[in-house]
């Protein structure tokens, strides 16, 4: 009889084991090319994927910063408003040669008309991206009562503008964190074609 409760009480703690130390599952990295751009990005349960000129792809806040949609990453979709909360969405407008980047950057965000103010990022300045001199842009946007953590990248290269739009509803820190660092690698990765 003991060594029946003995055998009983191993299966029984190797089973706990096994549950316990059983890996959680973790994103995977896959990588997304078009005629315009190519990088990589950890998909994650729920991210939708589109390409440009898809306009099923809506997110909130709902205005523009202008260009046409090269590709978007949107995660935790709004069932009943049909908008993403977490997205990540590359544009691609012509850059008039008297223009400069800092007056296309002023009038997108006065048409906007959205009030801003100082985020949780507070990276507002110059940036590298893949190479390029480019400008990012940090700020806060209230929608009702949820706010969003905007970050905006401002690539010009050879008579374009890419604009790189990070925008993420203000949740629990960790969940923001992760979602900032996988932005991160996106951007890291990314190739203008």
């Amino acid at each position: 009889m003991k060594k029946q409760s003995i055998l009983v009480i191993v299966v029984i703690l190797t089973l706990a084991c096994n549950i316990l130390i059983r890996p959680t599952p973790t994103a995977e990295i896959l990588h997304f090319e078009n005629e315009s751009v190519a990088f990589d990005y950890k998909y994650e349960k729920g991210m939708d994927v589109f390409e440009g000129g898809n306009a099923t792809f809506q997110c909130n806040p709902s205005f523009e910063l202008g260009g046409e949609l090269v590709v978007g990453l949107g995660i935790y979709k709004y069932s009943e408003l049909d908008t993403y909360y977490r997205s990540i969405r590359i544009f691609r407008q012509p850059m008039p040669s008297d223009s400069n980047l800092e007056i296309i950057m002023q009038e997108a965000y006065q048409k906007a008309k959205v009030p801003q103010s100082k985020g949780l990022v507070n990276a507002t300045g110059p940036v590298t991206v893949d190479g390029l001199s480019a400008y990012q842009w940090t700020y806060r946007v209230y929608v009702g009562e949820p706010a969003f953590e905007m970050r905006d990248i401002w690539i010009p290269k050879d008579g374009e503008l890419f604009i790189i739009a990070i925008w993420t509803q203000w949740g629990n820190p960790d969940s923001f964190a992760t979602f900032q660092a996988d932005a991160d690698m996106l951007v890291n990765s990314l190739r203008i074609k």
